[in-house]
């Protein structure tokens, strides 16, 4: 028999219950229960999700359907019932939270554990994901910061939900300044993991200064805990990943050094961890298509063409690396991104010998990056999305090519091709854009696969696979690529 029994009357829970902490078990037995009957989620728990050490923060694009991974935000029922009747909370469960807490729980957690066909979770596990949500919600900072996170993501499914989404974005940031004031500094647990919420937040939002500032701040943190030899991981590896995002969105430096991050915790990237990861070296040199002279460009399409390839295969189930062994692989793919916009920057402002059609080809070698590995889709929305950026500064440069360096075009047809290629495909995609068959860069695929008569998918893939490539991004180029040049 338990030791104490308490009878809630459901009608007013709140003055049953007055002692906080047995209102938080009443309402964890509740809502478990409500969840089974209310809204079964059809989720299988893998024993790799039972077991895995991987609890990382990462999206990947689901080669299967992304449409499979969750329900579509139309799905579901917002601003409807009190997911919290005991306000165990510091925020009010009002039916707008509520509706966002459901939005965060059924299909955002669950899109964000796509899971490969063995199983493995990405982003992370929707067990977790869960359980963060409910955890944050009962801490003063933390709150607000992850409702206004959860809100924004559903605003850009629902945009008349953006104002409220930008009011808890503000109540967020009182929170910290309050905490702040009282004497809580930005190394307190709880403070920084709001600063890295705020991170996450304003880089989805598009708001480049305050996630600069928020992320500056973070990379002061860690430097302070590595000197005191005592580094939340988990909340670094986060933070990594959300900088790779922001480098990539607004096409700047990292905030963070993955290299530096790397070293300090698993030491020489150079030293693979087990003898499987080899097969990144496997990768040949000759393989690459001979107008791609420059050694440093040559370098950065090798090392990309070689962690998409790993990805895949973990991705796959051919591969299955220990824990240190996914950890080489995660900064192994931070480094190859940050080294591909470090190297393009360095040629805009004129600081290398690399010319304009140089920066076009890392430029579409970064598209493959983030479609094949960073991609993460919700409701048929991209998030955190850095291709739409990436198109705009491609076209411009191309267009800057052709006026300024007509020889690249010239003795490069191959190369402008695949550059054009990789664009041209990410517009086809009808859950990124409606169909732009009448774009600058798809109107230029046309007519250079005309110049090179490039009509069937035979060809063109033996040329495609000379650069970077993968027909495991949709939509697939067999598919699309022969009818879309046919009818032209």
């Amino acid at each position: 028999m338990p030791d104490r029994l308490v009878f809630v009357n459901y009608k007013n829970p709140v003055q049953q219950v007055r002692d906080q902490e047995l209102r938080r078990t009443v309402a964890s037995h509740i809502g478990k229960h409500y969840r089974n009957r209310s809204k079964p989620l059809q989720r299988q728990t893998s024993h790799t999700e039972q077991h895995s050490p991987h609890n990382f923060c990462f999206a990947i694009a689901n080669p299967v359907s992304d449409d499979q991974a969750s329900p579509r935000a139309s799905s579901l029922r917002l601003f409807k019932g009190n997911s919290d009747p005991f306000e165990s909370h510091v925020v009010k469960v009002d039916p707008y939270i509520s509706g966002v807490i459901a939005f965060y729980r059924d299909v955002a957690a669950p899109a964000m554990s796509n899971t490969s066909p063995r199983g493995w979770t990405f982003w992370q596990s929707t067990a977790l994901g869960r359980r963060d949500s409910s955890d944050t919600l009962r801490g003063p900072c933390t709150a607000f910061g992850f409702l206004a996170r959860a809100a924004l993501m559903a605003s850009k499914l629902t945009p008349s939900l953006l104002p409220r989404a930008l009011a808890l974005l503000g109540q967020s940031m009182c929170s910290l300044t309050r905490a702040l004031e009282t004497g809580h500094d930005f190394h307190y647990p709880t403070n920084y993991k709001q600063i890295l919420v705020l991170f996450s937040t304003e880089t989805l939002s598009g708001n480049q200064n305050a996630a600069a500032v928020h992320g500056t701040i973070l990379g002061a943190v860690f430097e302070a805990q590595k000197q005191s030899g005592d580094i939340d991981y988990a909340m670094l590896h986060y933070a990594l990943w959300m900088d790779a995002h922001f480098s990539a969105i607004f096409l700047v430096p990292t905030l963070f050094n993955a290299e530096h991050w790397c070293s300090e915790e698993l030491g020489s990237l150079d030293a693979r961890p087990e003898p499987l990861l080899d097969k990144l070296s496997d990768v040949s040199v000759e393989s690459l298509h001979n107008s791609i002279t420059d050694p440093s460009i040559r370098g950065v399409l090798l090392v990309s063409r070689g962690v998409i390839e790993l990805w895949q295969q973990y991705y796959s189930g051919e591969i299955a690396p220990s824990e240190r062994g996914f950890l080489w692989l995660f900064y192994r793919v931070l480094i190859c991104q940050q080294q591909i916009i470090e190297i393009y920057l360095s040629a805009v402002r004129g600081g290398s010998v690399h010319g304009v059609f140089e920066q076009c080809i890392l430029l579409a070698t970064l598209i493959w990056v983030r479609k094949l590995i960073f991609q993460l889709n919700i409701g048929g929305f991209g998030f955190y999305d850095a291709i739409p950026s990436i198109l705009i500064e491609l076209e411009a440069s191309l267009k800057l090519a052709q006026e300024k360096e007509p020889q690249g075009w010239e003795k490069s047809p191959h190369a402008l091709f695949w550059v054009l290629f990789s664009a041209a495909q990410v517009e086809q995609d009808p859950r990124r854009f409606h169909r732009q068959q009448s774009s600058w860069l798809t109107q230029g695929l046309i007519t250079q696969a005309q110049a090179l008569d490039l009509l069937t998918w035979e060809p063109t893939i033996e040329i495609l696979r000379m650069f970077v490539f993968s027909d495991l991004v949709e939509p697939h180029g067999a598919k699309w690529f022969p009818p879309f040049v046919e009818h032209m």
